[in-house]
């Protein structure tokens, strides 16, 4: 028998997140969930998602500094390349495993309520907990290209809220759309792979041709994955150019989460 179902459209934002806080063991339980799912028949656990950048890296490395001539006129290339992949890592996982736990989840919230919301915020924590180790590694590479690590280093967490901050609101504008149109589950991972050419991950914004440029500067993702940089790397100087990005963070958030609020409801008859 269903269970009926709270009726939320009404709330507002602010009453919806008081309700996800208050969901916060349900939280805790999804992610454990989460990990021991994941790695319970695997050998090496999260050390996959270390590989994962690393070999990624070692190709970008490979043929845009070795094959293209590809250089970085502020940081070494190698560590350049690996912090924008962990930073592009943070908001692609958090996204694709945050739409996939909507759908995946189906069965239970058609059975129990509970703020759809916490599921895209359980998978960021589980992302969260493996870009860590990424993390280390990539201080690991800073130590050997003696790269000082500034004073800076300490305004990353504010950064990081903002990356996972975006990939949720991302998510929940595609899962809006999403549970009407499977397709574009399916479109997903081609605006992935292009989105990623036009934030620079691998290659340098110097390297972009000029008619392309204001296409990074107002990418959210863009100017976030720059002032990532700019707090690791002593002599990254962020390009204020990207505090247009940046500033549209908070009404991209708060018209996804009203959009999500107010259809949420309606997700159960449609999953």
């Amino acid at each position: 028998m269903r269970v009926k179902h709270i009726d939320s459209k009404q709330d507002t934002i602010c009453q919806y997140l008081k309700k996800v806080i208050g969901f916060r063991a349900m939280i805790r339980v999804f992610v454990i969930r989460d990990i021991k799912i994941k790695y319970s028949q695997t050998k090496f656990r999260s050390l996959w998602f270390v590989f994962h950048p690393i070999i990624q890296a070692a190709l970008y490395i490979f043929f845009f500094q070795y094959v293209f001539n590809v250089e970085t006129s502020q940081v070494k290339y190698p560590i350049y390349v690996l912090s924008g992949l962990i930073a592009w890592s943070l908001f692609a996982n958090v996204m694709s495993q945050g739409l996939n736990g909507l759908v995946e989840s189906a069965t239970l919230v058609k059975k129990i309520y509970f703020p759809r919301l916490i599921i895209p915020i359980s998978k960021s924590v589980v992302v969260m907990m493996e870009v860590f180790l990424s993390f280390l590694l990539l201080l690991g590479l800073m130590l050997l290209y003696k790269e000082p690590v500034p004073l800076k280093i300490l305004l990353l967490p504010f950064i990081i809220f903002a990356l996972i901050s975006l990939s949720i609101s991302v998510t929940i504008w595609i899962g809006a759309l999403s549970f009407k149109n499977r397709d574009v589950l399916q479109a997903l991972p081609y605006f992935i792979n292009i989105l990623i050419w036009f934030t620079p991950v691998f290659i340098p914004l110097e390297t972009y041709p000029g008619f392309l440029r204001p296409m990074l500067y107002f990418n959210p993702i863009a100017g976030l994955i720059d002032a990532w940089r700019a707090c690791l790397f002593a002599d990254y100087i962020f390009d204020p150019h990207y505090l247009y990005s940046i500033f549209s963070l908070i009404p991209i958030f708060i018209a996804g989460l009203w959009i999500f609020i107010k259809n949420e409801t309606k997700y159960i008859d449609l999953i």
